[in-house]
């Protein structure tokens, strides 16, 4: 029976053809590849098997500056590139992600409290793990981006679309609730103007991560067969 592997996810699909879609990514039959029997590994630069998922982008156009300065610019390239290929192969992303996958709902059930029981501490330690929330999340975007750039190929099939749309999402409303609530320190009091549409914008940010982090586990697992 041949085997056929979709480039995007690594979704592995067996019979005569290809699906005409992939159903864990939505990557049309194009984007699948007949899998070899002993698939070919490349020594990467590190000494190290490197898998075409795991290359590097194209090398673009060498700045002013590292002509200048060959040897730095070389070694510098090859420190960024070693650390991005480190952080791709060794999931970097799925861990990162757990921080606020993990404290948002938390912080959301603490907010809840604090609007509904008016208990002011309850508020001020939802206020606390957002911020912390919202300085993890550069770590989060970046090794998304990498994880998406060099594992997936920048796909922009359906679900990486959503996946794009949830982390915005949940980056917008980090920023906006934080900043909503150091400006106003009271939203959460009872009969506090604009009360309704903050808790809203909590309920969506919710609804995001959980729309980022089951389509996540479905790249993860669902391409395991």
């Amino acid at each position: 029976m041949k085997k056929w592997r979709c480039t995007v996810c690594g979704y592995i699909h067996e019979g005569d053809t290809p699906p005409e879609r992939c159903p864990v990514c939505g990557a049309d039959s194009t984007k699948f590849e007949l899998v070899p029997e002993e698939p070919a590994e490349t020594p990467s630069a590190f000494g190290e098997p490197e898998t075409e998922a795991l290359r590097g982008p194209s090398p673009v156009e060498v700045p002013g500056w590292a002509r200048r300065y060959p040897r730095a610019y070389t070694l510098a390239a090859k420190g960024v590139e070693f650390a991005a290929q480190k952080m791709v192969a060794h999931h970097a992303h799925p861990v990162a992600v757990h921080s606020p996958n993990g404290i948002l709902p938390a912080a959301f059930l603490f907010t809840l409290l604090a609007a509904t029981l008016d208990l002011s501490a309850l508020g001020l330690a939802a206020y606390y793990n957002l911020v912390f929330v919202l300085l993890t999340l550069p770590p989060v975007l970046y090794t998304g981006y990498l994880e998406w750039s060099r594992r997936y190929r920048r796909a922009l099939t359906p679900v990486f679309i959503a996946k794009l749309a949830s982390a915005a999402t949940v980056s917008l409303c980090a920023l906006a609730l934080t900043v909503w609530r150091t400006m106003d320190p009271g939203i959460l009091n009872p009969g506090a103007q604009g009360k309704g549409w903050y808790l809203l914008a909590w309920v969506v940010m919710i609804a995001a991560t959980g729309l980022a982090g089951h389509l996540g586990g479905k790249l993860v697992f669902g391409g395991r067969k």
